[in-house]
């Protein structure tokens, strides 16, 4: 159960559908590390229908390929394979490929440097609570930050629940995905810290080699591009926002 703020307000538990609990999206290129991060997400599940992972791997990665179709006999998983394009640049287009495809009660970007550190934590999913008197009580417009034990204010990691995606028609317009979702649902105050899972960030080689190139605010057009987004994630909140007063006046 995730404490917020008022701890007399009603917990609301998040409903099921017919499919996964949660569908895992990795973006990978480095074979070397994919095994041990698969593998921590299953070992310290309890009940792996709840768990869908989608990966998506390079054409020219044939590394990663023959793994990936290794881990496929083993582990519930998925793989699409595509060109490389851009590199880190195109990071969030792989992950609204991903998301279109995936099954899950809720989305969760795992990389392929870090590890699960928490047992059952299908389970604390599972039966994830909100307890928060400003909560607007919306079950399918919430995102839940894990906690990073290298980085505990980190929130690069967090459960999104699939509906804000359908809502919005993708998860982010640039690399860093988890910065333009968690700004969108901080906006309409549906944010909130999920301590309960725990995880490991860079255990590996730390960053991609197109990283650096890949970050928009290292380029010089940064501003312009900013100010775009800005609005563009005003409009995503605004979408969100009219779901919620709907939603509510149906209740």
């Amino acid at each position: 159960m995730m404490v917020v703020n008022n701890k007399q307000a009603k917990p609301i538990v998040f409903p099921r559908g017919d499919g996964p609990l949660v569908s895992v999206l990795m973006p990978t290129r480095r074979s070397h590390l994919l095994w041990n991060s698969i593998d921590s997400l299953f070992r310290l599940a309890k009940d792996w229908s709840l768990i869908e992972v989608i990966l998506k791997v390079d054409s020219d990665d044939f590394k990663s390929i023959i793994l990936g179709i290794q881990l496929a006999e083993i582990f519930p998983l998925r793989m699409i394979v595509s060109a490389r394009g851009r590199g880190y640049k195109d990071f969030h287009l792989w992950v609204n490929t991903m998301c279109l495809q995936a099954r899950g009660d809720w989305l969760f970007i795992f990389n392929d440097d870090c590890f699960l550190e928490t047992y059952n934590w299908d389970q604390k999913l599972l039966h994830a609570s909100v307890i928060d008197g400003t909560w607007h009580g919306v079950k399918d417009v919430c995102g839940l930050v894990t906690y990073d034990i290298r980085d505990p204010p980190s929130t690069g990691f967090v459960f999104v629940r699939k509906k804000v995606f359908d809502l919005i028609g993708y998860y982010s317009l640039i690399p860093h995905c988890d910065t333009w979702i968690t700004n969108i649902l901080r906006r309409v105050s549906s944010l909130h810290r999920f301590d309960e899972v725990r995880l490991s960030h860079r255990i590996g080689d730390g960053f991609d080699s197109t990283y650096i190139e890949g970050n928009p605010a290292r380029t010089p057009q940064y501003a312009s591009i900013s100010n775009q987004l800005e609005i563009t994630q005003q409009q995503d909140a605004d979408t969100l926002k009219k779901y919620i007063k709907h939603y509510q006046s149906s209740q």
